[in-house]
């Protein structure tokens, strides 16, 4: 992991593991899971039961029983306890915030809206964060709040493409708060991995400075480790593309996979 990206304060375990599947065809007319992604970040947690209760309330047709969006047992009750502890902790919600990037034009804002309503956190957009040494503030009705927890929804490659954004810390400076996630985790529990993992719904990868003599480059895609929501993807790559790249050890070759309609 690139030593810019890395932050000093303490990495404790991340909350979060979000893995994406693609259905894809297995070439015998059959669907496949094939993992496309995962990462050690949250993703639509308040969303996602609102959203199932919504698809029960609205297709009567649904059969409810046997049939549920939690798993592990759980059921409303249990499953908003349970998160509602892993963001909060014991925290007071007036602490605690969920931070973004302009959460009021990210797609994903109705899952923040969504969390502020279940758990009484503001969202708050990284730049009106205010630091203070190692402290950290934010203002609701014209007082100052400090932080002590942070739901951390900011995703650094968003940072990094808007080059003229105005910050008062980074998410790599060394602040007094507990993360949730910290940020490392969202690189280090990544597409970075993959090459590291080894099963029949995980696409064979390897690290571009790792690659086989003689590998069929024409059944790969070529990702860079250290981007995401699909920049710097290359769906065609060559031995020419390949040769270009001076710091290899920073991609990536993932076999394709095809998509189910």
């Amino acid at each position: 992991m690139p030593k810019h990206l890395q932050s000093p304060s303490p990495l404790g375990k991340p909350h979060f593991l979000a893995i994406d599947f693609g259905l894809c065809d297995d070439s015998e007319g059959n669907i496949t899971p094939q993992l496309i992604e995962l990462q050690a970040f949250p993703s639509l947690m308040y969303y996602q039961p609102f959203l199932g209760k919504a698809f029960l309330k609205n297709y009567p047709g649904l059969s409810s029983k046997g049939f549920h969006y939690f798993l592990d047992n759980l059921d409303e009750d249990s499953y908003f306890e349970m998160i509602n502890k892993i963001i909060l902790g014991k925290e007071h919600p007036e602490n605690a915030i969920l931070m973004e990037l302009f959460p009021e034009k990210q797609k994903t804002r109705i899952d923040f809206w969504a969390t502020k309503e279940k758990l009484g956190i503001e969202v708050v957009c990284i730049t009106k964060v205010i630091k203070e040494g190692t402290k950290l503030f934010y203002e609701k009705n014209g007082k100052k709040i400090p932080i002590h927890r942070i739901y951390n929804r900011v995703i650094f490659d968003d940072m990094q493409r808007l080059k003229d954004i105005k910050t008062n810390f980074n998410l790599f400076d060394e602040v007094d708060v507990d993360w949730v996630t910290h940020p490392d985790w969202f690189f280090m529990v990544s597409k970075c991995i993959m090459p590291m993992l080894e099963h029949e719904y995980i696409p064979k990868s390897y690290y571009l400075n790792d690659v086989p003599k003689d590998l069929d480059f024409s059944k790969f895609v070529l990702k860079p480790l250290f981007s995401f929501a699909g920049q710097g993807i290359e769906l065609n790559p060559s031995q020419e593309i390949v040769d270009k790249i001076d710091d290899k050890q920073n991609y990536l070759l993932q076999s394709k996979v095809n998509y189910r309609p």
